[in-house]
């Protein structure tokens, strides 16, 4: 990062950045210390950090197969298989927009799947 926030410091207030040694450290080594923690501080940010990072994981392995789409429609008064993959063991459960809800656990390799029953037709389109 160089000088990119320092040195327009002594610009913006000359008088106060007179006789300075801050000016044209650069940034990176002002804040290198609260950065980089010593063994403790990196316990501590990894208990913090680890459960969004498993989450974001767990978000990011979950998938449907792409044959189901955006408002697509679905055969009435069927008991319809959908299908994806996701983390094994994982828990997936599949709302349907018109209330019903399947739930499934993933298998050793991560796929899962499972049957929803649809409604008659008719209103209301969800």
């Amino acid at each position: 990062m160089g000088n990119s926030i320092t040195e327009v410091w002594p610009i913006a207030s000359p008088d106060f950045f007179k006789n300075s040694n801050y000016i044209g450290r650069g940034i990176s080594g002002q804040t290198t210390p609260q950065v980089h923690p010593n063994t403790a501080g990196y316990m501590v940010m990894e208990k913090l950090v680890q459960p969004a990072i498993e989450q974001a994981l767990a978000a990011s392995a979950f998938s449907v197969n792409p044959f189901f789409t955006d408002h697509m429609v679905l055969q009435q008064k069927e008991k319809v298989t959908v299908w994806g993959k996701a983390f094994a063991g994982s828990q997936v459960v599949v709302n349907g927009g018109w209330g019903k809800k399947e739930m499934t656990i993933t298998d050793a390799s991560g796929n899962w799947k499972l049957n929803i029953n649809t409604p008659k037709a008719g209103r209301p389109f969800i």
